[in-house]
């Protein structure tokens, strides 16, 4: 019985020996596994940084290139300009219609000043006329009679770009909303109001005193050393009041104090 219950022990041990051997084996694969998922990770962190600095330098490139298409297309619009709410007819001639134009605002009108005139955007309505200026001071020219051609119902604007005007638009609104006259500084207002109501209650407090022969505010006159204070000197009164009731005299005045002054000496 004795060798029978060392053999079944023995058995038992080799077995729980095999299981943890497999065991090991199982935990060395998944951590080594872990340390490949690792790498792994570590891998696709450092490619994502790579792209990030890609992206960004990308980005500042687009960026420039945007500010460099911008300012190309500024300077190839600098030589135009646009004339709205020009009578449009079908067909039409528009060097005539600039020469008509120069000549309701006193200017003659020379062919080799522009290089292309066109109407733009869709054909519904007066669509504006777009000149191109074969430079800016032939431009300036024209564009400073804009007051004249607005006074006969034409509007006058520059070339710009959607992005312009849209930039433009923003800096107006920003400046009427800065405005005093927005309704937006109702604020302000108001509170300028009650500084100046606050300001008149102080000349009103300022003159009453003045009214009153007390020259200026007591705030600036509480010294009785201060030439300027014409108000009477209370304490000066009552010590004069106490000092003729023990010569007994009933008479408050400074002669009449003087006098009993001297007749107890």
């Amino acid at each position: 019985m004795a060798a029978q219950g060392n053999e079944e022990l023995k058995q038992l041990i080799l077995s729980l020996k095999h299981d943890a051997e497999q065991n090991t084996m199982q935990t060395k694969e998944i951590l080594d596994s872990m340390k490949n998922l690792k790498t792994t990770v570590d891998t696709a962190l450092f490619n994502m940084t790579v792209m990030k600095s890609d992206i960004e330098a990308l980005q500042v490139e687009n960026k420039g290139l945007k500010s460099e298409l911008r300012r190309l297309d500024r300077k190839d619009r600098r030589n135009n300009m646009l004339i709205f709410d020009v009578p449009e007819s079908t067909p039409e001639c528009l060097g005539d219609v600039l020469v008509k134009l120069y000549q309701e605002v006193g200017l003659k009108f020379d062919p080799d000043q522009t290089h292309t005139m066109f109407r733009v955007g869709k054909a519904v309505g007066k669509r504006p006329i777009l000149i191109e200026f074969i430079s800016r001071r032939h431009k300036e020219h024209f564009f400073g009679e804009r007051a004249r051609l607005q006074s006969l119902g034409y509007g006058v604007a520059h070339d710009r770009s959607r992005e312009d005007r849209e930039e433009r638009r923003r800096q107006y609104d920003q400046r009427e909303w800065r405005s005093p006259r927005s309704d937006n500084r109702k604020i302000g207002t108001s509170a300028y109001g009650a500084r100046k109501r606050s300001r008149s209650s102080e000349d009103q407090h300022r003159s009453f005193w003045t009214a009153n022969g007390a020259g200026r505010s007591p705030k600036r006159s509480n010294s009785s050393n201060n030439k300027f204070n014409t108000r009477p000197n209370t304490s000066f009164k009552n010590k004069l009041a106490q000092f003729a009731f023990k010569n007994g005299s009933g008479s408050t005045s400074l002669g009449n104090a003087r006098n009993t002054g001297n007749e107890s000496s």
